[in-house]
């Protein structure tokens, strides 16, 4: 990807990923060492931290996939457009006046 520029759409979901991912592992964290009995996370705990995990995967595979399509609609885009030039370029150029002058031949 040449282009790096991240537009501001992009930077929320990142955002909203990663914030709900550490959100997650923070849970984790303070269930295991700060909540009795310590050394037990409870299952709930799990579980959010699970769909935690399974939100940013979500966010950041829709936005690769969908990069990934655009980038593979630009490349068929264009050696579509080259195959159209390259067919326009093989055929015999007319000039007007060529036109005409082999009208009054005829």
């Amino acid at each position: 990807m040449k282009n790096w520029n991240i537009q501001t759409k992009e930077k929320i979901q990142y955002g909203v990923a990663v914030f709900g991912f550490v959100f997650g592992l923070a849970l984790v964290a303070i269930s295991a060492f700060c909540v009795e009995p310590i050394g037990e996370v409870h299952p709930s705990v799990i579980s959010i931290l699970g769909i935690m995990i399974s939100f940013a995967g979500a966010i950041f595979g829709v936005s690769l996939h969908y990069d990934s399509e655009l980038q593979h609609f630009k490349t068929e885009a264009r050696n579509e457009f080259r195959r159209l030039e390259d067919e326009l370029d093989r055929r015999p150029h007319h000039h007007r006046g060529e036109q005409i002058e082999n009208l009054d031949e005829e």
